[in-house]
């Protein structure tokens, strides 16, 4: 079964190509975009875990080229598989586990403000944040965990505009929707803790939205939107805005 598809310009042609990744048996695959409205034939990627759920396509050593982060949830985690230099060919290194850290959700950013991408994951274990190495670029440290209860959603964002991304959750069997500055210098501050999604209820998908400039209710802040599907016999999901309310900088 696949479990997610990501799209970028991995070869650098000017096209988005795709990621797939399947989670049983764990692999992925790339396919190039011919640029007339297809995909190439597929070629696979090792990715050196087992049950690959969610993957992030980024630069995360700064060399210019794309990389894959990818959430695991089996006994080996996660893991980062980086591009193999500036090469005419997709070439990826092998992948590298990234310690301590499992999950079924995956989001980068630069959550300790360094200029250098980290790596977030989210699932049934918590949320855990691996910071990359001050010393060598692509190199992760060991995870640190933001919550050890099971998690549903994932997203990143600068909700109360500290100039810092805080990493937004829902903690599933009391539905509190948490923000938490995930950098560990800051002593892991809730920037936001409230209750209102129903507890037990799955998160299917989170995100931090900002249109033009202005918010989604109208004001120039960040705002979370929460969409959980629909329970066993409805037809009827739930689909939850919170908005900031941080005074302007």
């Amino acid at each position: 079964m696949f479990t997610c598809l990501a799209l970028g310009d991995l070869d650098g042609d000017g096209y988005l190509d795709l990621i797939a990744i399947r989670e049983s048996p764990s692999k992925g695959y790339y396919g190039k975009n011919t640029g007339k409205g297809f995909f190439d034939v597929f070629t696979e990627v090792s990715l050196g875990i087992s049950h690959a759920t969610d993957a992030a396509i980024c630069d995360l050593d700064g060399d210019g080229d794309l990389d894959l982060a990818v959430a695991g949830d089996g006994p080996d985690g996660s893991c980062v598989v980086l591009q193999d230099g500036h090469v005419t060919v997709l070439k990826m290194s092998e992948p590298t586990p990234l310690v301590l850290q499992g999950g079924v959700r995956v989001a980068v950013g630069d959550v300790n403000g360094d200029g250098r991408l980290d790596v977030v994951t989210s699932g049934d274990d918590g949320v855990a944040v691996a910071l990359q190495s001050v010393e060598v670029r692509g190199r992760f440290l060991p995870a640190y965990a933001l919550s050890s209860e099971a998690c549903g959603g994932l997203a990143l964002g600068d909700l109360d505009r500290d100039g810092r991304l805080d990493v937004c959750f829902v903690e599933s069997a009391t539905g509190v929707l948490v923000s938490i500055t995930g950098d560990p210098d800051f002593d892991l501050l809730r920037v936001v803790s409230l209750n209102g999604l129903p507890p037990g209820v799955p998160v299917r998908a989170m995100m931090v939205v900002q249109t033009n400039s202005v918010g989604s209710i109208g004001d120039p802040d960040f705002d979370l939107l929460v969409c959980c599907p629909s329970p066993p016999g409805t037809n009827t999901g739930i689909l939850s805005v919170w908005a900031s309310t941080s005074p302007a900088p």
